[in-house]
């Protein structure tokens, strides 16, 4: 079947149940269509999106890798003096020299004993993250994943609106000892005719709980709103209950909750560990991300140019 899906051209939110799904399972079932027939299949697809400045929605945005690309020319398509163009024909004739280069940093890693690279966790892709990732920063090169940072600050308006949610919130529970419902923190609103106070938690409640037609914000949707995001943690707080259900619901608050690690930072790389020759009868299991272990190992003869990486690094290759 088809392992490589494309959505091109993205033009307006991005981000849905069902995409969430899809990109951290490692199998789908779902009924076939005309018939009353169920069936489970392997789910070995590879995701890409393209679009200008993409906005993110919910909870896709953990399960994206972003890589950005900007040039200050106002228009791009003209500009000449590209190291390889034209770039695909270049890039099909050396196809098998950029394999073996890749495949190479894989082997060396392995061969190294997996140094552990003391990277942040990427939740759902883990055996991605402990193969491809951990050996292109053991190879010297930058942690793919603290792109997800910038991703999220920039792209996720609701992680954005949860920001403006938990600080707003906590503005007007001072009001009320640190703790209130959502029918005070309504009244408060409506107190303030000029609307000139609590705009982050104005702003909140119109992405996350709008209303048509002008109306004031809905008690129960911005209840619903509250009741899906609890507990969801921005800038080292999050919005929890407060006790038991009163006479007028749930009461709540805003608590801070001490990160583990540092949002992008991770602790000092271990030095790689020299290992043996490159040996090409030996083999390893190359996976995807949110997949335990791809369905076979992969083996790569390594070549005498294998690149400056293996050199760098004082690797011997026996061919």
């Amino acid at each position: 079947g088809v392992t490589l899906v494309l959505i091109d051209n993205v033009s307006g939110p991005l981000g849905t149940p069902s995409l969430d799904a899809v990109l951290t399972a490692t199998e789908w079932q779902d009924r076939v269509l005309g018939v009353s027939q169920v069936v489970r299949l392997p789910l070995a697809v590879t995701w890409f999106a393209t679009g200008n400045n993409i906005t993110l929605v919910g909870d896709t945005s953990r399960r994206c890798l972003h890589i950005r690309i900007e040039t200050p020319e106002e228009s791009p398509e003209l500009r000449t003096g590209f190291r390889h163009d034209p770039l695909l024909p270049w890039v099909r004739e050396h196809r098998p020299e950029i394999v073996r280069a890749v495949l190479t940093v894989l082997r060396g890693y392995v061969v190294a004993g997996r140094p552990d690279q003391r990277l942040p966790a990427w939740g759902s892709f883990d055996g991605w993250s402990g193969l491809v990732r951990n050996s292109l920063v053991w190879a010297g090169l930058p942690d793919p994943g603290e792109t997800r940072v910038e991703l999220q600050a920039e792209a996720d308006d609701t992680t954005s609106a949860l920001a403006d949610l938990v600080a707003g919130w906590e503005e007007v529970a001072e009001r009320f000892s640190g703790r209130c419902t959502v029918a005070q923190v309504l009244a408060a609103l409506e107190e303030d005719y000029e609307k000139k106070l609590y705009p982050r938690l104005r702003a909140a409640f119109d992405q996350l709980a709008p209303s048509s037609g002008g109306q004031p914000p809905n008690a129960r949707r911005i209840g619903n709103a509250i009741k899906r995001y609890r507990g969801r943690v921005v800038d080292g707080k999050a919005l929890v209950k407060a006790g038991e259900r009163g006479e007028r619901g749930n009461h709540w608050h805003v608590k801070s909750v001490p990160a583990s690690v540092p949002p992008g930072k991770r602790a000092a790389a271990v030095a790689p560990v020299a290992g043996p020759s490159l040996d090409p009868d030996s083999s390893s299991d190359v996976v995807r991300p949110g997949s335990a272990k791809a369905p076979g190992p992969v083996k790569a003869d390594v070549p005498p140019d294998a690149g400056e990486a293996a050199a760098a690094r004082g690797w011997k290759v026996r061919l």
